[in-house]
């Protein structure tokens, strides 16, 4: 938080369980921002790379034949370490 000067903690963790909840799911950025009640979607976009550069998840585009459609439409979001991820998230009931 205090490396790249982020004040909105509150959000960052909300973003944080989230996505560890829908692992493997496809986001975006723009439905984010509505939920976390920011004004921007680049910020959602800004706090998952600096997620991403704390090797927490990695994110993939969805697979399209087109590139341009491939980069404009929803990422896949994946937690590193699944664990966690399981841990951290929100379950209905126990994954086996």
């Amino acid at each position: 938080m205090a490396r790249h000067k982020l004040t909105n903690e509150r959000a960052l963790k909300i973003l944080a369980h989230f996505l560890a909840s829908n692992a493997g799911k496809t986001i975006s950025f723009n439905s984010l921002k509505s939920m976390l009640r920011i004004k921007s979607g680049s910020t959602i976009a800004e706090y998952c790379s600096h997620l991403q550069d704390a090797f927490l998840i990695f994110l993939t585009n969805k697979f399209e034949f087109s590139l341009k459609k491939q980069i404009n439409t929803a990422k896949k979001v994946y937690f590193i370490d699944s664990a966690l991820a399981v841990n951290v998230g929100f379950r209905f009931s126990e994954d086996y």
